[in-house]
C-alpha cells in the first residue's frame, strides 16, 4: 500500500469518526421519534378534514332530495294543468338534481372508500409507532446505563396513568 492510500485511508477513517462523534444517537433516536409522530398528526388531519367533506356533502345531498321533491311536485303540477312550458322548466331542473344527486352519490363513495383506507393506514402506523417508540425508550435507557442492559423493561406514559388511574379508583391515591 503506497504511502498516499495510507493517508487518504486515515482521513478518511478520521472524517468517519468526527462525524460519528459529532451524531449524538440519542438524538437522531429522538428525531425519529418525532418525525414519526408528525407523519401521524398529519394523517390525523387528513382524516378529519375527509370527515368535514362528508358532513358537508351529507348537508348537500339532503339539500338536493328536498329541491327535487319540490321540482317533481312542480312539475305534476304543470303536466296537471296542461302548462307544457312550465313542465319542461320543472323537468329540466328535476334532471339537474337528478345528475347532481349520481355526482354526490359517486363523490360520497369516493370520500367513505378514502377514509376507510386512512384509517386502515393510519391504525397500522399508530401500532408500529407505539413499537418504534417502545424500541427507541429501550435503547436509550440501555445506553444511558439506567436499564438493565439489554433486557431493559419499558414503561411508556400511558402505561404509567393507566396505574395512577388503577390505584386512585382502588383509594390508594388521594384525588
Amino acid at each position: 500500500m503506497s504511502i498516499f492510500n495510507r493517508i487518504k485511508t486515515n482521513v478518511r477513517a478520521d472524517a468517519h469518526g468526527l462525524i460519528d462523534a459529532l451524531e449524538d444517537r440519542r438524538l437522531l433516536l429522538r428525531q425519529c421519534v418525532r418525525d414519526a409522530e408528525a407523519e401521524l398528526v398529519r394523517k390525523r388531519a387528513k382524516l378529519q378534514l375527509l370527515e368535514q367533506d362528508l358532513r358537508q356533502l351529507e348537508r348537500e345531498e339532503k339539500a338536493t332530495v328536498s329541491e327535487l321533491s319540490s321540482f317533481e311536485l312542480d312539475a305534476r303540477t304543470a303536466l296537471a294543468a296542461g302548462n307544457d312550458e312550465l313542465s319542461r322548466y320543472a323537468l329540466k331542473a328535476v334532471l339537474v338534481r337528478r345528475a347532481r344527486q349520481r355526482r354526490q352519490v359517486e363523490r360520497r363513495e369516493e370520500l367513505s372508500r378514502a377514509q376507510g383506507e386512512l384509517t386502515r393506514t393510519l391504525t397500522e402506523q399508530r401500532e408500529r409507532f407505539d413499537a418504534l417508540k417502545e424500541r427507541v425508550n429501550a435503547e436509550l435507557l440501555a445506553e444511558s446505563g439506567e436499564g438493565t442492559g439489554a433486557h431493559a423493561e419499558v414503561v411508556t406514559e400511558e402505561q404509567v396513568e393507566l396505574e395512577l388511574l388503577r390505584r386512585k379508583a382502588q383509594g390508594e391515591v388521594a384525588p
